[in-house]
């Protein structure tokens, strides 16, 4: 593990005078360690892309761009179908999109198969933070410095490190004058820490970007919400018929209990944002 975070530094000491040369993208990798059910104490673990260009950045769950990437292969339908079988559901759903240039950050989700929405809003503000005194700490051989601020009905600390210059991290969070390399809420149910970094050429951003329509965040979150509780809503987007009872774990349910189970599932879910 050692060697890792010293090669890891390394590479975060060579961007340092290098950022942005040549259409030059930077990947970081975020290890995120997560309570997924409010009523469950057990951990999650999951791994999101940030892709850092010179105006903008694309946060992305790993299986979500894995899946992206088969998804551009130019291989027969059935050669695609055993490689998706292999993959992950991916863990966080939406693809975060931060614009440098109009300090705005879209969240982006799936509406119905291969079609998004997205809701628009400021960028967090420097104001929020509260940077801790000076202390002597590193992580992956860099200076970092602490940070604390109340978002989304959570008090969350970050490590920063202003030997790098770009104001950006996991999440939504940014407006830090540097890069977050660690990010935790105080109530121990989230942390993101870097895991990984690499520079990569001129990266296809459609890979990365769905066209999407941009709607009202009541809109968005009313879309999302149905989407979550009707297990049954891409099915009828597609004029299916669902017919006849449901087997969940060995058991046969009606269509309506099947309902209530899925919206009680999803009423469980303990998502970053309690608010």
């Amino acid at each position: 593990m050692k060697s890792i975070l010293l090669s890891l530094g390394f590479l975060l000491n060579v961007l340092l005078t290098t950022l942005f040369k040549d259409d030059e993208v930077i990947e970081v990798t975020y290890s995120v360690t997560f309570k997924q059910f409010k009523d469950i104490d057990s951990k999650q673990k999951a791994s999101l892309k940030l892709f850092i260009f010179d105006n903008k950045s694309v946060l992305i769950d790993h299986n979500e761009l894995h899946r992206k990437l088969i998804e551009a292969k130019n291989i027969s339908g059935i050669e695609k179908s055993k490689e998706m079988a292999m993959v992950r559901a991916a863990r966080f759903k939406e693809i975060i999109f931060k614009d440098y240039t109009k300090n705005t950050t879209s969240v982006i989700a799936e509406n119905f198969q291969d079609q998004y929405i997205a809701y628009e809003s400021p960028t967090i503000s420097p104001e929020i933070w509260d940077i801790q005194p000076d202390v002597d700490s590193t992580i992956t051989g860099l200076k970092v410095l602490k940070a604390k601020c109340d978002f989304g009905g959570r008090t969350w600390s970050a490590w920063f490190t202003p030997e790098i210059a770009v104001s950006d991290g996991p999440y939504k969070f940014s407006g830090l004058p540097g890069l977050i390399l660690k990010l935790y809420s105080e109530d121990g149910e989230y942390t993101f820490q870097i895991s990984g970094l690499s520079k990569l050429q001129k990266y296809n951003t459609s890979l990365l970007l769905p066209e999407y329509q941009t709607i009202s965040q009541d809109k968005f979150d009313e879309r999302i919400r149905y989407l979550r509780e009707n297990p049954f809503a891409q099915a009828e987007a597609r004029n299916m018929n669902i017919m006849g009872d449901i087997s969940v774990n060995g058991k046969l349910t009606s269509r309506e209990e099947f309902t209530m189970i899925f919206k009680k599932e999803a009423e469980r879910m303990n998502r970053i944002e309690k608010n």
